[in-house]
């Protein structure tokens, strides 16, 4: 085989990959700022912004024997329910969806459960149980994230008469609450987007009484 040849091949092969690699930055650019990749100028005058909880992830290409092979992001179950060795009930809430099939799935471990999924913005108006029927056992944990959360319940946590009471929302936080989380409104960091959740789990010895959603008033700031 003619050596010129082999080096014509490897120059295009290596020009593709700088293109290939060149057009996934600039989709991922695309991506984060919601348009076009702005300009080297723009991005030198640009503040650098914090988005707090946010998780980005990006899928690399691979060029094999000529294609681009492109792995698929599995999307995440909305919800998922578990027992460790010792009996706890994990429950793990990837997205507020599907709270019917949540209850199924607590149902069928065992736990009776009354789950409520609110839509952006809203909770359920007070009074839905008697504060004196709170039977959470310690030992309880929940864990919060942007639109997710987690709990892990003893074993035993909901005995028979109780149900196990979940409520979870979130909402986008006003501009005032962003400046008010910025830790420093001198440096060239600021915040730039925000989610606040809001969850309730809660062990109730009593009765329960449906969700009626109210909106849910701005955090008071300053």
């Amino acid at each position: 085989m003619d050596p010129r040849t082999d080096r014509l091949r490897d120059a295009r092969a290596e020009a593709y990959d700088d293109r290939l690699v060149a057009a996934l930055r600039a989709v991922v650019v695309e991506d984060a700022h919601g348009g076009p990749p702005p300009a080297a100028g723009d991005l030198a005058r640009r503040r650098r912004v914090r988005t707090p909880w946010a998780v980005a992830a990006a899928a690399a290409a691979v060029l094999v024997g000529g294609f681009v092979i492109v792995p698929t992001l599995q999307a995440e179950p909305a919800w998922a329910v578990s027992r460790n060795g010792a009996g706890d009930v994990e429950v793990e809430v990837n997205r507020f969806d599907d709270a019917a099939g949540l209850e199924a799935a607590l149902a069928a471990e065992g736990v009776p459960a009354d789950v409520t999924f609110l839509p952006d913005g809203t909770w359920c108006a007070p009074g839905r149980y008697d504060p004196d029927d709170d039977r959470t056992p310690s030992g309880t944990t929940v864990s919060v994230g942007e639109r997710s959360f987690g709990a892990q319940l003893p074993a035993g946590a909901v005995p028979s008469g109780s149900v196990l009471l979940i409520t979870a929302s979130a909402r986008t936080m006003t501009a005032s609450e962003l400046r008010a989380l910025d830790e420093d409104p001198t440096d060239d960091v600021q915040t730039g987007a925000g989610i606040t959740a809001r969850t309730e789990i809660v062990v109730v010895a009593g009765p329960v009484a449906g969700c009626t959603p109210v909106e849910v008033a701005p955090m008071r700031v300053g």
